[in-house]
């Protein structure tokens, strides 16, 4: 069982939380209109409920529904919901660290899931973003001599947990912030410290997060890049070789 600093508590916007969540259900992968219902017509109850939980150290995350959702070429992958506690937590910890995290990302370089400046989204559409970063492709295909294109197999099933927490500790996140997220990101692993769930809008913030780091590689190796969360493209007049830039 774990909780949540009381100064940490009273910065929650609770129904900003909630709204997001609204938002996120509308792409979710699976249906669950009885946990709809609680977030949009049992929203005071709810969080009166889990503010106890936190305050008294008594909250204790749960694994999260997943099943296996096609993809293109006959593939698949697995989509995730969080049960009502948990989902607002984790809504309410990425909402506590989203600013930060922003600051660290390269947006000339980086096009996926960009803050909204509308307080009843988290996201810049989709497509928006999207068009942003083939138009940067394109200028990258016709500038390089050699372009990489690369998309991460597994990338959400298999980033690593512990890189991911001391990268948000690097970016001054709140350290009870962080505590607690990664507590809740074990217990939806049963304890593995690899992967996070895929479907839900704070996954997708952290996701897009994890590789900022491979973004400062390309700008201090002078490299042209452009990435959408794992599928990125880069560019350069010579060949790259092990070893060499």
């Amino acid at each position: 069982m774990v909780g949540l600093d009381r100064q940490v508590i009273g910065r929650i916007q609770h129904l900003s939380v909630l709204d997001h969540i609204e938002a996120d259900v509308r792409s979710d992968f699976i249906l669950a209109p009885h946990y709809n219902v609680v977030f949009r017509h049992a929203r005071e109850d709810l969080w009166s409920q889990l503010r106890q939980k936190l305050q008294s150290g008594s909250y204790t995350p749960e694994l999260p529904i997943t099943m296996s959702v096609p993809k293109e070429r006959w593939f698949s992958r697995p989509g995730s919901i969080l049960k009502p506690y948990d989902r607002f937590v984790y809504q309410a910890l990425a909402d506590q660290v989203s600013d930060k995290l922003e600051r660290t990302l390269d947006r000339s370089r980086t096009f996926s899931h960009v803050i909204s400046p509308q307080v009843d989204n988290v996201f810049k559409p989709n497509h928006e973003s999207w068009e942003d970063y083939q138009g940067k492709v394109r200028e990258i295909c016709s500038a390089s001599t050699f372009v990489l294109r690369a998309d991460v197999s597994n990338y959400f099933e298999r980033l690593p947990q512990h890189h991911l927490i001391n990268l948000m500790t690097a970016a001054n996140c709140s350290p009870e912030v962080v505590n607690l997220l990664e507590e809740l990101l074990l217990a939806s692993t049963e304890r593995n410290s690899y992967g996070i769930i895929q479907g839900v809008f704070p996954s997708d913030m952290l996701g897009n997060f994890y590789l900022s780091a491979l973004d400062a590689y390309c700008e201090i190796a002078g490299l042209e890049s452009a990435r959408y969360v794992d599928d990125i493209y880069i560019g350069s007049l010579v060949l790259l070789q092990q070893g060499k830039d």
